[in-house]
């Protein structure tokens, strides 16, 4: 099976999976896409905690020139601000992402980011990363989804390949309930010979 890691990111996280098969192939789903690793931005955190502790606050005045383009002013800066704060979080995360490609030996890198961060962290990858891996860009959020949706929303896109059932169904139903602790274990009041006599030969 191809190693394939995957990057979802957000302004205010990215995450770090990699596609593995499963333990028990009989029993359970498989690949199975597993994440080893979250990275919270924490120039955003730090931002907005400025901003509720009254950092960038500003006063409302009517001059000559009128409260709305004071406002205009302000939300300028903001969307200043935000766009470095993106810069300064892509370029975290693509030093992190040449280690994890580096340290679990992946192949291909499936990256799907919001579309207000995909363009910087295109620019930050550099060319060493990009002769290691095959990237497919996807510009999109799914930083919420669980491991399992992620996998199957990946999937119908023919970004990853699809899991596969389990070929032991009731092996699996054992595995979910734990019965399989108790496979070969006499029957309470019966005798261990008379047990295993019992089963179908």
């Amino acid at each position: 099976m191809k190693k394939i890691a995957v990057l979802t990111i957000d302004l205010s996280k990215a995450k770090l999976f990699v596609l593995r098969p499963a333990e028990r192939p009989s029993e359970q789903w498989s690949p199975v896409l597993k994440c080893e690793e979250t990275l919270p931005n924490t120039h955003w955190i730090n931002q907005k905690n400025e901003t509720l502790s009254g950092g960038n606050r500003f006063s409302y005045h009517v001059g000559l020139s009128g409260m709305a383009q004071t406002m205009h002013g302000y939300d300028d800066h903001l969307e200043r601000h935000q766009k470095e704060i993106s810069k300064r979080f892509a370029r975290d995360v693509a030093g992190v992402l040449s280690d994890f490609v580096a340290q679990h030996k992946t192949t291909e890198l499936v990256i799907v980011a919001e579309s207000k961060i995909l363009g910087d962290l295109r620019a930050q990858i550099g060319k060493e990363l990009r002769q290691l891996v095959n990237i497919l860009e996807l510009g999109m959020n799914l930083s919420n989804l669980s491991a399992t949706d992620l996998h199957n929303h990946l999937a119908g896109l023919a970004a990853l390949p699809r899991r596969s059932a389990p070929v032991d169904t009731q092996g699996e139903s054992h595995a979910r309930s734990g019965q399989w602790r108790r496979r070969g274990l006499p029957s309470q009041g019966k005798e261990e010979g008379a047990a295993a006599s019992s089963e179908p030969i």
